[in-house]
Parts: C-alpha cells; structure tokens; sequence
C-alpha cells in the first residue's frame, strides 16, 4: 500500500537515555489538548509578553539521502537514530516503508542504515539496543510490530502486538492504537480509546488504566519519572473543561484529575524539574510539581522561526536537538540554553496580528536576528482571548488597558475603530524619506490603494485581486454604470442567473456589502442608501431565490451555464495562468470590470496584510524599522508566489517572467520556476494551460492598474444593513422605508464615529 505524502502522520513519540538516566524527546505535533479552539482568558502566559526561555539554535547536518524525514528522532551519548520516508518517483507519493539512520553524534556521519518493514511509528536507544515500532499497512487492516535492532541495525527481534494482544481486543480492528512511548526502563506505553497499555518490547506482559466517562485522551506523554501523563475532557456544567491525570502502574491506579492551564494547545514530556512540559503557538512551559507554570522556551525570544511541526531530543534542560519541517524541507538544530537577559538592552516593541502569520514571524525572527537596537515580540491575537473572545475584542481590551501593542497587523479586520480616534499614524512621510524606498518602488494602482481617508495607516508586501468577469456581448466593455447594469438585469431570461450562487444574500454581498464605498464617503462623511441606484440593487437582491437549492448547485457548473448564455458573472480571483482559460471560456470577449459604479474601478484590491503602527507607540521610527524590512525587494521576491502579488514593480516584473518561461530556472531570489502546464478543470470542461503570453501578462498588469483597495465594512454598519435588508426580504417593509432607516442608522453612526 503507498502512501500520498500528505497523509504521512508526522508524530513522534519517543524518549532518550543517557548513562541509563531517562532524556526525553519532546513533540510539538502529538494531540490537540483542546475540546475545541482554546484561548487565553487574558490571565495566561500568552496575553503578554513572554520574557526569558532562550535557547539557541544551530543547524544540524544530517544527510538522509533524500529521504523526507516522516516523524521519528532519538538520540544517545554517542548516537542518533532518524527514519526516514522514501519518496517513489511520484513525488506525491510515499513507500510504505521508511529509511532508519544511525549518525555518530559528534561527527554526524551515517554509521548504519536499515529499510524498515512498515512506517516508523518510534524509534528508542537504550543502552545497546536500538527499537522501533512500525506501522504495517494493508488493505484490511494496519498491523503495529515492535523491532529490536543491536548498534549496527541488525535485526534481532520482532513481535506483532496485534497477534500477542488479540485476546485483549487491542488489534487495529477494534480500538485505534496510538501514541507509542519507551521509557528508560525499556516499557512500552501506549494508547487506545480511553485506556494506557503497560508493556515491553517482548510483549511479555500487558497492563491496563482506563479513564473512566470519557471516550477518548487528547494527549498522551511522559512524566519526568517516566510514568504516563494524559490530558482529556470532561463537561463541567455544560461546558468542556481541560484535565489530565497521571497513571501509576506500579500501584495500578490514576491521580485525582487536574486542570491544565489555559489556552495551551498540547502536552509534552516532563525533563529535569518539570513533571510535564505544555505549549501554545509560540511558547514552552514547563509544570513544576505544585503545578505551577514556567516559561521554558519561547520561540521569539530565542530568534527561532516555528512553522510547523517540530520535535526536541533534549539530553538535559540545556542541551537538545530538534528538527522541522520547513518550506518543504526537514531542517534539523542543536540547541543550547541561552541567556534570558541578552536583549535586555534591546528596546522592546510589540507586534500584534489578528491571525496567525507564519511569513511575518519569520520576518520578526530576521529582524530580531539583525538588529543591533530593537527586538520585536510576537502576539497572536486569534489565541490570546477567552474561548468567546474574538481578535477584535482582545486588542480593544488591550488599548482600553494601555498596553496596545506598537504594531498591528488587521489582516482584513476592520481598522475603523483605530482610524476615528486617529490611532495609526501615517506612514507616507517614511516611505517618502526612506532613500531604500520612495513612491516609485510600488505599483501605481497598490501605492494609492495602501490609502485609506487620504493617508496611508497600514501597508503589507503583498497582494491579490478579485473581480466578476462577463460577456461584452452581455455588459458591453469597460466599467459600466448602474443604468446599463439595471438595463441588463431586466433582460436576463427567467432561468438565468445572475451569480453562480444566485440567492438573496450573496447577491446583495456582491453588489453591496464587499462594496460599501459605492455607498459611504467617509472623507465627506456622507451616506448614499437612500439613492435610487442602491434602492434598486435592493430589488434586484429581492428578486433572486431566498436560499440556494444546494442539489441543484451541485449538478450545474458554471462554465457550462456560461457557454450557454444562463450564468451573467464569473469570478476571477487573480491567479496569472487562469486568466488564459476565462479568455477561452468568454471566446476572448470578456470584460473583466463588468460590476456597476459610479466611482469605482470594478476590480477590488485585497492587501494581504494590513500593518500599521500605533499612534502611541514611544520608538516610531524603530517599529518602521521593521515594517521597512517587509518592503524590501530580497523579502517580497522570496514571499511572494501564487496569488500572493508583490506590491513592488521590481518583484512583479520577476514574478510574471516565472509565468512565462518556457523552461525551468532559479530567479534571482532562489524560487525555481518551471514552465507552466496542466489544465483548468470544471464540471466537463478542462482548458489546457500553457506559459502564458506577453499579451496575457499586459492583460493582468491592466486589471491591476484598474484596481482599488477593497474597503473591509465595519462590523456595525455590516450588521445595520443586513438587520434591516432582512425585513424587507421577508415583506414587513418596503424597499423605500429600507432605504431611509439604513440612510438614517449608517449616517449616525458615520457621523459619530468615523
């Protein structure tokens, strides 16, 4: 049986010894601690600043010919044990059996090498021996085996643990068997369900703890003494509260049931004078045996740059090694503790997005690398709340507290709370002073479309695009008005659609909600809801279905409803190869601006971040220090790919060459290019694609130029129009009352807060 690389399991559960004494590996890809999403409720670790938990990190050389590291890392005084998936020729595609390695651990050099059986599970040294459990795959059923392996990977002994332990009803067929675990002792823990097995790699014995009312554990790890940890849920009053207990085989019996610490996301094993380890998105703490928690090592502050899964071995609290898998490569590290107070001369400013960005914490790792003079320390606001509490509510508090962070990245949240009280200030004055930089260096369209009320309060390094395409046969060519739009409208055939998704609610998000600044001037501080122009588009919603008949979308394809005159908009979301197959489903006849306005442009710009610095913040100029290094040329050319655009002409320029090539390439910026190909599928239709035109790229450059920033809607005005649209869908008003009372609620709230 192969295996598609994305469903390759990469966990690792596994320990270390050293002279006999217990070194555990810790892995940050075990189990979701959480009964859902949780969040800090402002008391945790993560709703401030982390100090301290520095280690650095150094690459470590390992060579596995290739081989993509699939989740298994152990290590000794003198050795380090690695499996390793083997890719077949589909590089999509696994083999069903892994590589294992073992290095010297000072020289690094491979010493032995064996192919397993099945998928490594994990691999354990203690003392002389060397064991793996594997995962064996069948079209029936997976079966697990525990392999003895000396110091030169021969094999001396396999058990299968589904044959031994059958008569316990723990093969695959019965229970979902998870979580393997060595300690030093040579015992073997593992999962199913509810209950931790006790065993050996002989399977000579087996004993079982269950956690009695509840179906299954979220994670399962190791105590400082080797003995087994495990978190889980129970409903406390209706609501899904976090516990863990630990498990005591000597006396065959569990602890009482504590509570784990807010809004971490997993449990790792315990090492040194931490009985466990747990984390979030940015930091390790360790649980002392009064259960108090302490930062044990923080990403940020250790310039170490966390994207995804990741895996420590560590030898003692001070010394380890780890390894992930980064930008499609397993990077292996040692680490060493580090000095908590090495930047504390280092002033200090707070970066807080309201979701997760991996590309900008690489940026902030960068830069706090770098710089002589500041260090920029990274808040995820998306975890930094209460369970109910949304990226919006958490920085709101913040400010109402005095602690807003120095730079904010919207990332598509509304900014209007912060711009009516004038609380971003304008970066133009940097750009234009900024001898790196300067209006010159972006692309006209991007540059004035950074703008909001007259003055740039946020920019970002990339962007994308979106538009409705339609037949000029149908719309005619360029924007066209709200007459011709209306005009339209009412010739459309009676089966005709007017948006793929042709009910109530998206047409009126399409035609009104996404562009509210056909509607609002907020220079002007006017409101247009009572104009005959909106008052129609509200009938024009009225007149579509009042819900999706989700069969019948399932069985149409929109191409097809083009092709035959019974579909009027296309949505083109600005990918470069695409615009070659709209050209060939509209017979090169398309119109890509085909929305109705007055004012705008009918492309909407979407800037991917939205960073500003707030108007508070004491260094200014440090906190632009940083922005400016998103805006360089060498970090946009290395960021920038698919419909992420570049907002720089000079990065653009390379990005549509890439696009163009007729064989592959590196670019100067180290991306590899190879000649585009494949198809556009949907429904029957498939368009081959090919390396796209001089012609095609002057097409896409123009749909940029004629873009425009895409202007988020304050939930609050979103919520007035929707409230009252609502009871016109459902008669208990007339579109003419509609209008006044959204005109005179929107024009209120305008007035007062923007």
């Amino acid at each position: 049986m192969f295996l598609k690389m994305g469903a390759v399991k990469r966990s690792v559960f596994c320990n270390l010894t050293k002279g006999g004494l217990l070194m555990f590996c810790l892995t940050l890809c075990l189990f979701s601690v959480g009964c859902g999403k949780n969040r800090f409720d402002g008391k945790g670790a993560s709703s401030k600043v982390v100090k301290g938990g520095v280690f650095n990190f150094e690459d470590l050389e390992l060579e596995t010919e290739g081989s993509v590291v699939s989740g298994s890392l152990s290590s000794s005084e003198d050795l380090i044990a690695v499996s390793a998936s083997v890719p077949l020729d589909d590089e999509y595609m696994m083999a069903p059996n892994d590589n294992l390695y073992l290095f010297d651990a000072k020289t690094h050099e491979i010493k032995a090498q064996t192919q397993t059986e099945g998928r490594t599970q994990t691999t354990q040294i203690v003392d002389d021996k060397v064991y793996s459990v594997e995962a064996i795959d069948s079209a029936e059923e997976t079966i697990y085996k525990i392999y003895t392996y000396d110091k030169e990977l021969n094999l001396e002994n396999s058990v299968e643990l589904d044959k031994k332990f059958k008569k316990e009803k723990l093969n695959n067929k019965n229970a979902g068997i998870s979580g393997f675990l060595f300690n030093s002792k040579g015992e073997l823990f593992f999962t199913f369900d509810n209950v931790v097995v006790r065993t050996d790699a002989n399977l000579e014995k087996a004993d079982l703890l269950m956690v009695e009312d509840v179906d299954y554990l979220n994670n399962f790890v190791l105590d400082n003494t080797g003995s087994p940890v495990a978190s889980y849920c129970v409903s406390v009053d209706d609501n899904l509260v976090n516990k863990y207990c630990f498990f005591d085989f000597d006396k065959m019996k569990l602890s009482e049931p504590y509570d784990l610490h807010d809004g971490m996301e997993g449990l790792l094993n315990g090492i040194g004078e931490y009985v466990f380890l747990e984390y979030d998105y940015q930091t390790i703490f360790g649980v002392t045996k009064d259960g108090k928690q302490k930062v044990f090592l923080d990403y940020i502050n250790s310039n170490f740059n966390k994207v995804g899964d990741i895996n420590f071995c560590f030898y003692d609290e001070k010394n380890a090694i780890c390894y992930q898998f980064e930008n499609e490569t397993d990077r292996f590290y040692t680490l060493t503790k580090g000095d908590d107070d090495a930047d504390a001369k280092k002033t200090k400013l707070t970066f807080a997005t309201m979701n997760e960005d991996p590309v900008i914490k690489e940026a902030i790792v960068d830069f706090n690398r770098k710089s002589k003079d500041y260090k920029v320390l990274y808040i995820d606001l998306s975890t930094a709340g209460g369970p109910d509490d949304t990226s919006e509510m958490v920085l709101n508090d913040m400010v109402a507290s005095g602690d807003c962070p120095d730079i904010i990245n919207f990332k598509g949240y509304s900014m209007d709370t912060f711009l009516n009280k004038d609380g971003l200030i304008d970066l133009e004055p940097y750009i234009e002073k900024d001898k790196d930089l300067g209006k010159d260096v972006f692309i006209d369209s991007v540059y004035e479309g950074f703008k909001t009320r007259g003055k740039i309060h946020t920019i970002g390094y990339s962007f994308s695009f979106d538009t409705n395409v339609a037949s000029k046969d149908k719309v005619g060519d360029g924007i066209i008005d709200y007459d011709k739009f209306f005009d339209v409208i009412d010739n459309l055939d009676e089966d005709e659609k007017i948006l793929m998704a042709d009910c109530k609610d998206s047409v009126l998000s399409t035609f009104v909600t996404s562009r509210i600044g056909e509607f609002i001037d907020t220079k002007k501080g006017e409101c247009y809801f009572d104009s005959d122009n909106f008052k129609r588009l509200l009938e024009v919603c009225n007149s579509r279905p009042m819900e999706l008949n989700e069969d019948e979308m399932m069985e149409i394809d929109s191409v097809d409803l083009i092709k035959n005159d019974k579909l009027l908009y296309m949505n083109f979301s600005g990918y470069l190869e695409n615009i070659q197959a709209i050209n060939a489903i509209f017979k090169n006849n398309a119109n890509y601006t085909a929305l109705p306005s007055e004012k705008g442009k009918g492309v909407s710009l979407y800037y991917n971040d939205n960073i500003g610095i707030y108007s508070k913040c004491k260094d200014k100029d440090g906190a632009w220090s940083f922005i400016k290094e998103i805006l360089t040329e060498e970090f946009q050319g290395k960021n920038c790919v698919y419909d992420q655009l570049p907002v720089r002409k000079d990065v653009m320029e390379e990005f549509v060459k890439g696009y163009m090539t007729e064989e592959e390439y590196t670019d100067k910026y180290g991306n590899k290019h190879k000649p585009v190909q494949g198809e556009f599928s949907t429904g029957n239709i498939s368009i081959p694609l090919r390396p796209v035109t001089q012609e095609e790229v002057d097409q896409f450059m123009d749909l940029i130029d004629t873009g425009e920033r895409y202007i988020v809607v304050d939930p609050k005005i979103s919520d007035i129009i929707s409230e009252e649209v609502k009871k016109y869908f459902n008669g208990y008003k007339d579109v003419d009352e509609t209008c006044i009372v959204i005109q005179n609620r929107v024009s209120i709230y305008v007035n007062e807060n923007m």
